[in-house]
């Protein structure tokens, strides 16, 4: 039942954004821009979930955007999910990212990125990757925009196997990475953000990792915002045991100061 309440609600909100999908603008007034050059960004969510664990668990993270943009772009992330059920821990996840852009304002721009995962629940003790590669951007329109992004990635893994005696299994990959991003400016302090990832090994396009995210947030004033978001993540060949798909559902706040 849990799990099919999160597929209703995954193919209305991304029904939802694909209705609103069109170049919807709306300008902030002249003296909005931000006087500072780094903003921080911290979030705390009440996270549902359904795949290798159904339970309800918190959600807390912190992002360090650089504000301004104009010549290099830098974020620097870190998120954290956990959760026990009946004493045993059902989701206890760590993701940490860095990101850096170099003229991310025009038109074609080129990026880096690396990024660290641990989730015991997928018996991922942990998933390194690295990479280099370029973004398009589609159409911009106030501060509304759409963007694709082609990057080569290297990929490494380390997970426990199911028994606990045998050696850890480890994979190391390159991968190519495909990425959608498209974020939507619905005026009156609410926007839409919807991410799609696709990464295949380079030589084996039937291994691959897919993910969407949809983040709907309105602002409540005083730098506070309300969040909602659904991710949806696709492992084509995970390890014995461990199910292909994960969904995520959580409702939380996020502080900008």
């Amino acid at each position: 039942m849990l799990a099919r309440r999160h597929n209703l609600l995954a193919a209305l909100f991304a029904g939802l954004t694909l209705v609103v999908g069109a170049p919807l603008t709306a300008q902030r007034p002249a003296g909005d821009s931000a006087a500072k050059a780094w903003r921080t960004q911290l979030e705390l969510g009440f996270t549902g979930s359904s795949g290798n664990s159904s339970l309800s668990s918190l959600q807390t993270g912190i992002s360090v955007p650089r504000l301004e943009t104009e010549h290099i772009g830098f974020e620097v992330s870190v998120n954290y999910r956990y959760g026990k059920s009946e004493e045993t821990v059902v989701a206890n996840l760590f993701r940490t990212e860095l990101k850096f852009d170099i003229l991310p304002e025009a038109r074609l721009s080129s990026f880096l990125f690396a990024s660290a995962t641990r989730d015991p629940v997928r018996r991922l003790n942990l998933r390194a990757n690295g990479g280099a590669g370029g973004k398009y951007t589609l159409w911009r329109g106030g501060r509304s925009r759409s963007f694709v992004s082609a990057a080569a990635i290297f990929n490494y893994e380390d997970f426990k196997v199911a028994d606990g005696k045998a050696p850890p299994l480890t994979e190391r990959t390159v991968r190519w990475s495909a990425r959608y991003k498209l974020n939507l400016d619905l005026g009156t302090g609410a926007t839409i953000e919807h991410i799609t990832v696709y990464q295949p090994v380079w030589d084996a396009p039937d291994d691959f990792y897919l993910s969407m995210a949809n983040t709907f947030q309105t602002e409540l004033g005083g730098g506070l915002s309300l969040l909602v978001k659904h991710a949806y993540q696709h492992d084509e060949s995970p390890p014995e045991g461990i199910v292909e798909d994960d969904q995520f559902l959580s409702v939380g706040f996020r502080f900008v100061f």
